[in-house]
């Protein structure tokens, strides 16, 4: 058994194969290595031409029975064959949402590309052999609840059954595959591959939901990506960020459900909010769960063109003081709109290539005040920058407040002051740094009584963030950040 990831270097809106794709590739091979089957050849995401364009398809089967395109999908809720469409009840709504592109379209279309490519490249060899092309949905989601009557434009199957009958040849057999009575040798199974992975092909379009990506923003989790709407009528130079969450484990359970519905919640207050104009807030657009595996789910924004904050002062000095005050007053009235922020680091903040403005990003963490709303994933992915975290939230991440957000803007302001991260996580050290600040330096030695109280270990002693944010305002400062 051989297998070859033909991932290009293009953007990928997973980054890796998706969670349905890494079950069913598992278990493809262990059924293979279980029959001691060494002739089989995997490709996963392959891209293949299709007419002027190209698609990708998610693993191609190269067997003794010929070649199986499969599109693999992991959905958690029913899912309801209407004749040609696929219907999934989403708990967003409880109502039932159209998917587009129809998977069992896909995976037939994947077919067909296959068997053109294939046939075309056999056909300038002489010793030209028959290759059967199947397509096949499988859903690696052993629970699956598959209702109605998925038809036969291709083969519909849950992960055991499924990998069961390509491995045994059985799908081969049922499809009237010719390369059931034919097998193909080594060599062929060898020569069909080569003719898939050799093909000459453009990167396919990218696409997401009703969008298309354009770059790939970050390298690390959660993935984000600009991209543009593909709706008809959509204003072609409005572009958007867009972000990938993988909810994991949590799919597995009721978590899910209500991980999605603090989401939506949460989306509905930050849009609530953006809608009162408040500078320094992208506008959020709708979530939604990947059309392809609803383990993961994506939130939207508008893409505000420019760049990290702490890269953009280590490129060349930029005036603090106004920055400053642009994200306080940005995050003062998300606190009074009800929102924290509670994940408030450099990586949320970003300054506009047009003017300079501050902008402060990722708010799918964030949390309506008085509402517990603390999950296991939520309460990792804030330990990871502890060196921002206020000391209550370290170990109690459900304490998060206001306070807590005023905490996490001190620690940048004073890196950002001093032009130096800070080496430590303790509040003391927070407060020596603020008072070694430049004396000097009238407006600094003016807000250094405010700074030193806001990185307080104590909530109850921090201040108000307005205060600070009004007072920094003044600072004349240019930054240049080193580590």
């Amino acid at each position: 058994m051989t297998v070859t990831y033909q991932r290009q270097d293009r953007i990928s809106r997973r980054g890796t194969s998706h969670f349905g794709e890494v079950l069913a590739l598992r278990a493809l091979s262990e059924a293979l290595d279980e029959a001691h089957d060494e002739q089989t050849h995997i490709i996963c995401n392959a891209v293949v031409p299709e007419g002027h364009a190209s698609r990708e398809v998610d693993l191609i089967i190269i067997s003794p029975f010929g070649v199986a395109a499969i599109e693999v999908k992991f959905f958690n809720d029913p899912v309801e064959f209407v004749g040609q469409s696929k219907t999934l009840r989403c708990p967003k709504h409880g109502a039932p949402v159209t998917c587009r592109p129809e998977p069992r379209d896909q995976a037939r279309r994947a077919a067909l590309c296959l068997h053109s490519l294939i046939s075309q490249s056999l056909a300038r060899d002489m010793d030209r052999f028959s290759v059967a092309v199947n397509g096949m949905l499988l859903f690696a989601n052993e629970r699956q609840v598959l209702n109605g009557n998925p038809g036969v434009v291709v083969a519909v199957e849950l992960l055991t059954p499924g990998v069961s009958k390509i491995v045994s040849g059985e799908f081969a057999r049922t499809h009237r595959a010719d390369n059931w009575q034919h097998p193909l040798s080594k060599e062929q199974i060898q020569r069909v591959a080569e003719c898939i992975l050799g093909a000459k092909v453009s990167a396919p379009m990218q696409t997401i939901d009703r969008y298309e990506l354009l770059e790939q923003l970050c390298s690390f989790e959660p993935l984000e990506f600009r991209a543009r709407c593909t709706l008809l009528g959509a204003p072609k130079e409005e572009e958007f960020r867009l972000r990938r969450h993988n909810l994991g484990l949590l799919a597995q359970d009721n978590e899910r459900e209500r991980v999605w519905r603090l989401v939506w919640r949460e989306y509905q207050a930050l849009r609530k909010l953006a809608k009162q104009h408040v500078r320094g807030i992208p506008l959020p657009h709708d979530p939604f769960f990947d059309p392809d595996d609803d383990t993961v789910a994506w939130t939207v924004s508008e893409h505000i063109p420019g760049r990290p904050l702490y890269e953009r002062v280590s490129d060349r000095p930029l005036p603090i003081g106004p920055v400053l005050a642009q994200l306080a007053a940005a995050l003062s009235q998300a606190h009074a709109g009800g929102l924290i922020h509670r994940h408030f680091t450099p990586d949320a903040l970003w300054i506009a290539s047009s003017d300079d403005s501050a902008w402060i990003l990722h708010w799918d963490l964030a949390r309506m005040i008085e509402q517990q709303t603390i999950s296991s994933q939520i309460r990792d992915r804030l330990r990871k920058d502890s060196r921002y975290l206020a000391p209550e939230v370290r170990d109690r991440p459900d304490r998060v407040s206001p306070a807590s957000d005023l905490y996490s803007f001190a620690v940048v302001a004073l890196e950002l002051l001093q032009g130096a991260v800070l080496m430590t996580d303790h509040p003391e050290e927070a407060q020596a740094v603020a008072s070694k600040l430049p004396r000097s330096n009238l407006p600094i030695a003016q807000c250094q009584k405010l700074l030193s109280a806001a990185v307080s270990p104590e909530a109850s002693e921090r201040g108000g963030l307005a205060a600070l944010g009004a007072s920094l305002a003044d600072v004349t400062l240019t930054s240049s950040l080193h580590s």
